[in-house]
């Protein structure tokens, strides 16, 4: 199953995501789950780098991605990559709708 945590800083904001396992509905190179959550979350990663000049920290290696956003981005550019951040999430839980066992995404707040 792929698991998903989103870490919410103290005003709501998606602030750290993780993206972690295999979804295992097919075979490798014909899993549409896994392929829909990569192409998700590294689109939203391009855009941010591409459109907003904004580097979150990545992390990437076989079954996980993570990234952090920036703390101290300009309040217009941290508005922005919180709407691609939504916009992800919401696409990462249309996902889990339809194909509920292969991916779970999970909202917290961050101590």
């Amino acid at each position: 199953m792929i698991a998903v945590k989103v870490q919410k800083d103290e005003d709501g904001n998606a602030a750290r995501v993780r993206v972690e396992g295999h979804a295992f509905f097919a075979r490798y190179g014909q899993d549409i789950v896994c392929a829909a959550a990569s192409a998700l979350t590294q689109t939203t990663i391009m855009a941010m780098q591409k459109f907003l000049s904004v580097d979150p920290l990545v992390e990437k290696k076989e079954g996980c991605l993570a990234l952090v956003v920036p703390e101290h981005l300009r309040q217009d550019k941290k508005q922005k990559a919180q709407l691609l951040l939504e916009t992800m999430v919401l696409g990462l839980k249309e996902i889990a709708a339809s194909y509920p066992g292969y991916i779970e995404v999970q909202e917290e707040y961050m101590p």
